[in-house]
């Protein structure tokens, strides 16, 4: 069984991001469910397995989990985080398209946990012009404080 006391020490925090990983790689849903309020460190789900290279979202997306991959969207795992062996986002690890669906559904524009970074997608032949004209912008806009020149950085950004 699980330790349902709020982890502080490494050891603990990985015993417990491994047993979750092992249910979901099971489908066990009822055990993940009845589990996951007591877990003090919301992010032990985004843990990558020591093993395996792949959080419990990676695994339940390439095994075809619907219902995990519901369950682990609603309770805060990251979407961004790729796994080690194959340097792949879960949304990537699916095959399924009614899994990559629950990845549409479950994203919203203001209110993404999924804080860590930007991956930015860009197609074009003069992108080290663009990359260059961007950073430069960005840093004159750090030396200002002003509301316009954000939401006018803002516009570029949306723009591209």
């Amino acid at each position: 069984m699980l330790p349902l006391l709020p982890s502080n020490n490494d050891d603990n925090e990985q015993n417990v991001s491994d047993s979750l990983y092992d249910l979901c790689k099971a489908n066990d849903i009822e055990k993940l469910r009845s589990i996951l309020p007591f877990i003090g460190n919301r992010n032990i789900i985004n843990k990558i397995h020591t093993s395996i290279g792949s959080t419990c979202l990676h695994v339940a997306c390439y095994y075809g989990y619907s219902d995990m991959v519901q369950i682990l969207l609603e309770y805060g795992a990251r979407r961004s985080i790729r796994n080690l062996r194959h340097s792949l986002t879960p949304y990537e690890e699916a095959y399924a398209h009614h899994i990559k669906q629950l990845f549409v559904k479950q994203q919203q524009l203001f209110s993404n946990n999924d804080y860590d970074y930007i991956e930015w997608s860009i197609v074009g032949d003069d992108l080290l012009y663009k990359r260059r004209e961007f950073l430069q912008a960005i840093d004159l806009y750090k030396t200002y404080d002003s509301h316009n020149l954000i939401s006018k950085l803002l516009a570029e950004v949306i723009h591209y």
